[in-house]
């Protein structure tokens, strides 16, 4: 029986690294999309394959590397086989794999499907039980199937849809908007973070020179030595050792000069030499105090921007760019009575356990806005203590609030914040009364007294109970 030729063909080889089943998924839909399938064909595919190649690492390699090997081949008529094989050391108890989450990996890590629950999918299949779902993690899509998928535990949400249409609408729309995002604020990011090292760089040099102005007393000491000297010294002199009347121990002092100045002249230069240094430290403390503001300022934009969910929330960090000088500005959009257009975003909204709401700014003119503006004078302030991050409103209505909610609203400040990843965190509390802008305050900088600090450990699944309220 001669042997059917297929119409197009691929091979592909890779190390059996767990990383590679999601690059063996796209390869297989990639060769299958050739065939023009259904949605429903498509999502098959692809799990097939991922099971099959995730069998081939786990089972065929266990704890070594080896190559997997995918061959695809598409016949006339639309036929398409798809084999993949490995040289492993296969299965040797064939009954016991069709036990569910069956897996020889000794470490307990993974798990595959079983063989019993391959059969079992591909029952569903034959019979068109398909549920159009996307997975979404922190809030975003990052895949899309047929059917539950539960390997990703309680950070996944299994978002379901009633057409599998629908769902590739919805999914691709929002990926690209997720890609916007992520590329404009790419570009705010490499903005900022050039405005910011160059602040960095200019501190660190006014540093050092501030420190070289820490022993201007020795010049004119200097200056005094010589005074005094002057009746024992002439013109041409390259050094002056005298006694030094400043030393506890009254030893001598090797003193530098300019032999083409006069005794009195050299005298003359080390006093100027020292108001001089007296003059800079002046200003390279004031100096260093803006900068250090400023450095301060910038990156909390940089942290800020990590917290933008979409292009308004970007557009208004690139106004407050453009307000502070960093980005050049655009034309304004005006409404039709001449006035300029401003929209704002909306910070994000959160539910304590017993229903207050709790408000997070998302950038700092937002904060300024959520705290300065629209909260309430009675209401909660939050933010984590000497950390960039959200200002946190707790509504309270002028009631002390319960103490759950006063803990949750200080995990969403810690959250927020650049204490996320850095364990317990302390965070500053009082009644937005308390909180001022200084004259002249960056965007989201503000000081506050009276305060009182609690001390909490960022949880997401707590932040995520927080949101679905």
């Amino acid at each position: 029986m001669k042997r059917e030729k297929p119409e197009n063909l691929m091979r592909v080889s890779f190390p059996s690294r767990s990383v590679n089943e999601s690059l063996s998924r796209s390869l297989a839909a990639a060769f299958a999309a050739l065939a023009d399938p259904t949605v429903e064909e498509l999502c098959d595919i692809k799990t097939a394959v991922s099971e099959a190649v995730t069998n081939a690492i786990v089972h065929g390699y266990r704890n070594t590397l080896g190559t997997v090997y995918i061959t695809a081949a598409l016949y006339p008529g639309g036929k398409m086989v798809i084999t993949i094989r490995d040289r492993g050391c296969g299965i040797a108890d064939v009954e016991k794999a069709r036990e569910p989450l069956y897996t020889t990996c000794t470490t307990g890590e993974r798990a595959g499907l079983g063989f019993a629950v391959m059969e079992e999918l591909m029952d569903r299949v034959r019979a068109g039980d398909f549920t159009p779902i996307v997975l979404v993690r922190d809030g975003k899509p990052f895949d899309f199937t047929f059917m539950p998928v539960l390997q990703y535990g309680p950070s996944v949400e299994l978002r379901r849809y009633p057409t599998f249409s629908q769902l590739l609408d919805d999914f691709y729309e929002q990926k690209e908007a997720q890609e916007r995002v992520k590329q404009r604020g790419q570009d705010f990011i490499r903005s900022v973070t050039q405005a910011r090292n160059r602040t960095a760089k200019k501190i660190a040099n006014q540093e050092g020179d501030l420190a070289k102005t820490a022993d201007r007393e020795k010049l004119r000491q200097y200056g005094d030595i010589i005074t005094t000297n002057l009746h024992a010294m002439s013109k041409g002199q390259a050094a002056l050792r005298a006694q030094n009347y400043y030393d506890p121990l009254g030893g001598d002092a090797d003193i530098p000069l300019d032999p083409l100045l006069t005794p009195q002249q050299n005298a003359a230069r080390y006093y100027k030499d020292y108001k001089k240094a007296q003059k800079a430290e002046e200003m390279l403390t004031l100096q260093l105090e803006k900068n250090r503001a400023e450095l301060s300022y910038l990156d909390s934009v940089l942290q800020m921007i990590s917290l933008s969910e979409g292009d308004r929330d970007l557009q208004e960090i690139r106004q407050e760019l453009m307000d502070n000088g960093y980005l050049k500005q655009h034309k304004k959009k005006m409404t039709a009575k001449g006035k300029v257009k401003i929209v704002h975003a909306k910070p994000m909204e959160f539910r304590s356990s017993v229903g207050l709401a709790i408000l997070v700014g998302k950038n700092n003119s937002q904060n300024d806005r959520l705290t300065l503006k629209d909260a309430d004078k009675r209401d909660l302030w939050l933010h984590a203590q000497k950390l960039h991050g959200s200002h946190v409103i707790l509504k309270t209505g002028g009631v002390e609030p319960d103490e759950a909610s006063l803990t949750e609203a200080a995990m969403l400040a810690a959250w927020f914040s650049q204490g996320r990843e850095g364990g317990q965190v302390a965070v500053d509390y009082t009644q937005v009364k308390n909180v001022k802008k200084p004259a002249g305050a960056r965007p989201g900088m503000v000081v506050y007294d009276p305060y009182q600090t609690a001390y909490v450990t960022p949880d997401e699944a707590v932040v995520k109970s927080l949101a679905g309220k």
